[in-house]
């Protein structure tokens, strides 16, 4: 069984159209198993590493800063989950903005 868990923590990415909140509950409900069977390796800080490796390509930018700029020691799931959720919660404008110059 411990064998099973640890092949499905390597293979774990995000389902198609898979939010980032329900990602990260199957990624946290698999840390517990882990744990749960005595796999110590499995904590936050890797949960935290693992993350931003694994997101689907609209948060790319946002992981890659994650990565380069932040100490994963320092940071906790919830922390990574909220920044990547603000990428969704900003919304593109619905029409492009035009500038109309002055025409004298």
């Amino acid at each position: 069984m411990l064998y099973n868990l640890c092949q499905e923590w390597e293979n774990l990415l995000f389902k198609p159209s898979e939010d980032v909140d329900d990602f990260v509950l199957r990624l946290n409900s698999l840390q517990q198993q882990l744990t749960w069977f005595s796999d110590t390796n499995i904590d936050e800080e890797r949960a935290v590493e693992k993350l931003p490796r694994v997101v689907p390509k609209k948060y790319t930018q946002l992981a890659l800063s994650i990565e380069t700029l932040l100490d994963f020691t320092e940071l906790t799931i919830e922390e990574v989950t909220g920044r990547l959720k603000a990428v969704d919660s900003c919304e593109p404008p619905s029409k492009p903005v035009t500038i109309v110059g002055d025409k004298t």
